[in-house]
């Protein structure tokens, strides 16, 4: 999760503090943008309460951060997924998935299925390359060798 934090930073200081970039990867003045917002909102909600309902999680993040067009879902998606990678094990995952990740498209439960089992995975000890076996209607492996899903127009 971490690094997606710092990813935030660096991405904002690439845009607005270009010269700080390379010698530091982030500004001193560097602001977290709403992506970060959401990862931190999903944590702090799912810590106190690791078994809220999904209409009162989409309640409190509809308050917080509106619900946007299906680009912005799967954005926030990802991000939750990421989160949930690091909170919940193994067949909680795709409970927690399915509870707390608005899906607009057939890519965006894919990858956030994949997304959070990847993050298990590695955080229990699997080697990168058996993390990429992990399942979902086929081994992440398999779709990033197959070419029928590279064209689609989802998260990526």
């Amino acid at each position: 999760m971490i690094g997606a934090f710092i990813g935030d930073l660096a991405s904002w200081t690439w845009m607005n503090d270009h010269d700080k970039f390379y010698p530091q990867l982030f500004s001193d003045v560097s602001q977290r943008s709403l992506y970060s917002d959401v990862m931190l909102f999903t944590a702090k909600t799912l810590i106190e309460n690791p078994n809220f309902s999904r209409d009162e999680f989409m309640r409190m993040h509809q308050c917080n951060f509106g619900i946007g067009n299906a680009k912005v879902n799967a954005d926030y998606d990802l991000l939750r997924s990421i989160v949930i990678g690091w909170m919940y094990d193994d067949d909680a995952i795709t409970n927690a998935i399915n509870t707390y990740c608005l899906r607009d498209e057939k890519e965006e439960v894919y990858a956030s299925n994949f997304m959070a089992n990847l993050i298990y995975k590695l955080r229990t000890g699997a080697t990168k390359k058996d993390a990429a076996q992990v399942e979902f209607c086929g081994s992440f492996r398999s779709y990033t060798k197959e070419e029928h899903w590279k064209p689609g127009t989802g998260s990526r």
